[in-house]
Formats: structure tokens, sequence, C-alpha cells
């Protein structure tokens, strides 16, 4: 109920098959948890080695911030993230996820 409305707001958009072909992909469970040409987006339990939390952190002026543009993801939303995946990074199946 906290995440996905943070997933499909920021990152979705251009995180998908089409918008990024063989890219960070992070439409469903199985792709937000396969690993990406760069490494693992998203790794349950370890915040600081998800690549997810790392591009967002970034500045503007990093070649992988994320976004690379445009309105940053706050810094509410990204205690949302952090704590997730902390977690475990629960993803439901079905609809709900």
């Amino acid at each position: 109920t906290h995440v996905k409305p943070i997933l499909e707001a920021r990152c979705v958009m251009c995180h998908n098959r089409k918008a990024l072909p063989g890219r960070m992909s992070l439409e469903n469970k199985k792709l937000a948890f396969a690993p990406a040409p760069t490494g693992m987006p998203i790794v349950p339990g370890h915040p600081e080695r998800s690549l997810v939390l790392a591009n967002i952190k970034n500045g503007h002026a990093h070649a992988n911030a994320m976004p690379p543009v445009g309105e940053r993801i706050t810094e509410d939303e990204l205690a949302v993230l952090t704590k997730w995946i902390k977690d475990g990074a629960v993803w439901p199946e079905g609809r709900a996820g």
C-alpha cells in the first residue's frame, strides 16, 4: 500500500521492458528481483546493496542518477523504499503486486 504507489508514480514509467529493453525493469516481481547488467536492483534485506536506492541517492550530475532530470524522490518516499527493502522487500503476487 505504500511502496507500489511510489514505484508506479516514480519508476515504472521508464523502468519497464518497453522503455528500456534489457535494462532494469520494475514492472513486476520477477523482473524487479532479476539481475540487471549493472547489478541487483533490489536485494531483500540489504538496502545498501540495492541499485534502486543507490541510484536514487545519486545527484542529478551523476551518470546513474534516478531520475536523471526532473523532480527527485522525496526523503519520505526514499525512507519508505529503504525500510521496505530492509524488511525483506515483500512483493505480493498477482494484481496486488
